[in-house]
């Protein structure tokens, strides 16, 4: 099992609730890898975001977490780590 993560995000000074998050990842398909699933911890626990299926060049691929970071104080405490399906 091969992970990379504890990423944080810069924090912003907007309150209320988001209408829409998204995290893109800059990234391509290792030797080995298939897939990368992306986990969200909002401040209380960790959630799958969703699988993305890298290209065999460096892309940007985009996940909407809007279910899981849906106020301001979630996108503060965010952080996010890779889990890369071999």
């Amino acid at each position: 099992m091969d992970e990379t993560g504890d990423y944080t995000f810069e924090n912003t000074a907007q309150a209320g609730y988001p209408k829409v998050v998204e995290i893109e990842l800059y990234l391509k398909r290792d030797e080995g890898v298939d897939t990368v699933t992306v986990y969200i911890y909002d401040g209380v626990g960790w959630y799958d975001a969703g699988t993305i299926t890298p290209d065999f060049n460096y892309s940007f691929k985009t996940l909407d977490v809007s279910s899981i970071l849906d106020t301001f104080t979630k996108i503060n405490a965010a952080k996010m780590y890779l889990h890369y399906n071999i």
